[in-house]
């Protein structure tokens, strides 16, 4: 069984875009393997993962510039892409935002939430994972409040408070790429390529 490497716990943006990649191979020989960073993450293909998925580029905030740093410092290979459309909220255990406190997001979200945020000068913990910060403010106390994807609170009423729609744009996309440790991965069932080149100094 092949393994694949995602960022976060069940449930996280990684996790869907695993999945789609999954459904696309229509092979259920796969298992997902969830690791805390995108450093750890990298480091486990073709030791403890024969692939895994990350995210590179948002739509609306550009790359994701550790993902750059490891694709030069790594050998790792672009076997294939997944876009996924994303929508943010702000959720939190408190009935107005005037009570809210503190806020966890995580570092690309932020980057894509930058209008909302300010204007809300709470104090903001960043995380490294949509998942984590989910689990700090579903676990939290009352004032806590955490910028969340659409997917990880749909049909949820645990929160008391929920604001739609708070990204800095309409349409917003982010593209996970699936990395292997095999050159040959990225020639299987593919007639169309795509190169991603990056100039160092």
């Amino acid at each position: 069984m092949k393994k694949i490497a995602v960022l976060g716990a069940e449930g996280s943006f990684s996790s869907i875009a695993a999945k789609k990649y999954i459904n696309k191979k229509n092979e259920d020989k796969y298992r997902v393997l969830f690791y805390k960073s995108l450093n750890q993450i990298a480091e486990s293909v073709g030791k403890e993962c024969d692939f895994a998925v990350i995210p590179l580029e948002n739509s609306m905030d550009g790359y994701v510039h550790i993902v750059l740093d490891i694709l030069t410092r790594l050998k790792l290979h672009i076997c294939s892409e997944i876009v996924l459309p994303v929508e943010y909220s702000l959720v939190g255990n408190c009935e107005k935002l005037e009570e809210m406190k503190k806020i966890y997001v995580q570092f690309k979200t932020k980057e894509q939430c930058t209008k909302f945020l300010e204007k809300t000068n709470i104090k903001l913990f960043t995380t490294e994972s949509n998942s984590e910060s989910f689990e700090m403010v579903n676990y939290g106390i009352d004032g806590d409040g955490a910028v969340l994807p659409n997917y990880l609170i749909e049909g949820s009423n645990s929160f008391k408070l929920k604001i739609d729609n708070i990204a800095d744009g309409e349409k917003n996309e982010t593209r996970f790429i699936v990395i292997s440790g095999k050159k040959e991965e990225n020639k299987k069932n593919q007639k169309k390529y795509k190169s991603l080149i990056l100039v160092e100094d």
